[in-house]
């Protein structure tokens, strides 16, 4: 490759890893899950809201265990990070739409900032962690599935029902 082509897609690298840090940095820096609990799905407008239709976000690792025993729910916890452009657009694009949030109902669902807790992140992971990533697992920490990268609704929608 000719050395003007290479400054030029070195420039290109560069120039994107800049924008893109930018876009990160004007975000918010909180820790924010990336949906409230209880929600409530309508998924049908004739149908009065039942149990199974709320979308539970536990609190802690101790609240998604005992809920889940107690509703006889698998737990999907999603792992994120405040400086995590695809964290960011997992959370706005995938986890808002409507099909992903009826089929989160049938989860007690746990969000994980990595940053903050980062014992808990590798005890899950492991040593080799990337976010966004979700895992969904049995009250007693039986790993059934793990998924990584952002994913569009119908691809995360096709992953939960594995």
């Amino acid at each position: 490759m000719n050395l003007a082509i290479k400054v030029f897609v070195g420039f290109l690298l560069v120039s994107g890893f800049i924008i893109a840090m930018i876009e990160v940095k004007g975000r918010k820096t909180e820790s924010q899950p990336f949906v409230t609990a209880p929600q409530q799905v309508n998924t049908s407008k004739d149908k009065k809201l039942e149990t199974s239709d709320l979308i539970y976000v536990a609190k802690n690792i101790d609240d998604a265990k005992s809920k889940s025993k107690e509703l006889k729910k698998d737990i999907l916890v999603i792992f994120g990070a405040d400086w995590c452009g695809y964290c960011h657009k997992l959370k706005d694009e995938t986890l808002t739409d409507g099909g992903v949030k009826v089929m989160m109902t049938q989860f007690i669902v746990l969000y994980i900032n990595i940053d903050d807790e980062p014992r808990l992140s590798t005890e899950l992971l492991g040593r080799r962690i990337s976010v966004p990533q979700y895992i969904v697992m049995d009250s007693d920490s039986k790993i059934k599935n793990k998924g990584s990268g952002f994913k569009p609704p119908q691809e995360f929608v096709a992953w939960l029902a594995k």
